[in-house]
């Protein structure tokens, strides 16, 4: 711990707190988990209630990422120690922030998906499900959104090949429900404020509510045919932004690059 200064507490966990820390290599965040409670799987922060979260499948998983390299839109993994009670968890410091607490502009979203669904396609590859795919669990770095938090995550060659394919498909519907409650508070105005925001004449864009419909009608898609299909989806009719709710057959976009 001597070789981190903690600058200030950034939020709440299950089983402690998440901290901003410095190091002579830059600026990381380190996520403090009370050893007590994550062996006896309670929360340390809601009056020792139940949680399914697991350190130590969390660590394992992080370990076995950064072992396969990494990935951009998955937060990075620099060490673990344990210190005065408490395991600690150093990850990449995403300086945006949870997608929780923000407001994002709508010109966005469509960017959100493409980079947590090339996430998840990295997660599956691998054998790994998240198994919690939340706007608390998207951290943003500038333009870069990155998946974090894997202590409900499932190692898939420890299921049964039924089993694996609920899980995968458990992660792409948690993304869509997670696209629609991001379009739901999206903005207008790139600032993201929320206070900003304008009456949108056709609500969510139609490109985005056909993927969202889609991604709940098609149980037999993997991450991977997602993905082909949304970037050939855009790739054919530009970037998806605040435009596509005035283009008057934009309902066909999807639809018409399957």
């Amino acid at each position: 711990m001597d070789s981190y200064v903690v600058q200030k507490r950034l939020s709440m966990a299950f089983y402690g707190d998440v901290v901003l820390a410095l190091t002579d290599a830059g600026v990381v965040a380190i996520k403090r988990m009370d050893v007590a409670a994550t062996m006896g799987h309670v929360s340390f922060q809601q009056h020792r209630a139940p949680t399914t979260k697991d350190f130590d499948r969390e660590l394992e998983v992080y370990e076995y990422l950064s072992r396969a390299g990494g990935h951009r839109n998955i937060v990075s993994f620099v060490e673990t120690f344990e210190h005065f009670g408490y395991h600690h968890l150093v990850l990449e410091h995403c300086g945006g922030g949870s997608l929780a607490s923000a407001a994002l502009p709508i010109s966005q979203v469509g960017l959100l998906f493409t980079q947590l669904l090339d996430a998840i396609c990295f997660l599956h590859s691998h054998g790994i499900a998240h198994g919690d795919i939340a706007a608390s669990n998207v951290l943003m770095a500038g333009a870069t959104f990155k998946l974090c938090d894997f202590g409900s995550a499932i190692v898939l060659a420890n299921c049964t090949d039924d089993e694996a394919a609920r899980h995968r498909l458990r992660d792409l519907h948690a993304l869509g429900h997670l696209l629609a409650h991001t379009l739901e508070h999206a903005t207008d105005n790139e600032a993201g404020d929320a206070s900003l925001r304008q009456k949108r004449p056709a609500g969510t864009p139609p490109v985005l509510a056909q993927l969202i419909e889609f991604i709940r009608m098609a149980p037999r898609l993997t991450a991977m045919e997602l993905l082909v299909r949304w970037q050939r989806c855009c790739s054919g009719h530009h970037a998806v932004d605040s435009r596509v709710h005035r283009t008057t057959n934009a309902r066909r976009v999807f639809v018409d690059a399957l």
